[in-house]
């Protein structure tokens, strides 16, 4: 069980959040995707809703205009200005701030939802087995984490990153409470000028949440021509690699 320090989390993707909009190009892709599989189960409307690490709210407004809904619990680390935005419009909506892990919950939800937040959990067989007592019968849980490729750049010339499950891992924790629906990794793979657009990149997006990386000059100097050497594409930019693994399963 991997330990995360959620102070440092919550304090780095705070101070992102005004760039994060802007620069979490391969997390909107990954939030429109697990609209389109949740699409396919073809429920369009919930009674209760609940949203683990909502963020700056862009899957919460795409969650939105695909499926409607009468109560909505957004929860995560903090309170987000757009989401605060969004709350003042909608009188029936609560925030839950705090650790997902650690939060005592009454209601029930008939959707329990999560996008590129459960990868920060550290208990994710626990975290499973609670989404399981807290929907309804036949509920359907939506999210998505990372496969161990997940920026596979970053690991390779700095031996750092989070610990990340294989798929088969994941089957195995969830056929105690859940029938799988869907259950797949995907690639996608940004291109970036140089590399230190790339690290420039993971600041604004809040994802080295957990990494204490000391820079030197001569340690920058040697990470970005590794990264140019090994990494870069004929078009002379450097590739970054995101490989969400997306699962819909239903108690």
């Amino acid at each position: 069980m991997a330990l995360i320090n959620k102070n440092q989390i919550k304090n780095r993707f705070a101070a992102a959040q005004a760039s994060y909009p802007q620069n979490a190009l391969a997390q909107q892709q990954i939030n429109q995707h697990l609209i389109q599989l949740l699409a396919k189960t073809e429920r369009r409307h919930f009674q209760q809703i609940l949203e683990i690490g909502c963020g700056t709210g862009d899957f919460t407004a795409r969650l939105l205009d695909y499926a409607t809904v009468e109560r909505f619990y957004l929860n995560d680390l903090y309170q987000s200005e757009s989401i605060t935005d969004l709350l003042r419009k909608q009188a029936h909506w609560q925030f839950i701030e705090g650790d997902i892990e650690q939060l005592p919950l009454s209601e029930k939800f008939d959707l329990i939802a999560s996008a590129s937040t459960v990868q920060w959990l550290e208990d994710k067989p626990q975290f499973l087995q609670r989404c399981a007592t807290q929907l309804k019968a036949y509920g359907t849980l939506l999210f998505n984490s990372f496969a161990p490729d997940n920026l596979s750049e970053i690991r390779e010339l700095t031996g750092i990153g989070l610990v990340y499950p294989q798929v088969e891992q994941w089957q195995q924790w969830l056929k105690s409470s859940f029938t799988i629906q869907h259950l797949s990794v995907e690639t996608i793979q940004l291109s970036f000028p140089s590399p230190l657009a790339v690290l420039q990149h993971l600041r604004n997006t809040g994802v080295t949440a957990t990494q204490k990386q000391f820079w030197t000059k001569q340690k920058l100097q040697r990470f970005v021509a590794e990264y140019q050497d090994r990494f870069s594409n004929k078009n002379g930019q450097v590739s970054l690699t995101y490989c969400p693994l997306y699962v819909v399963a239903v108690k």
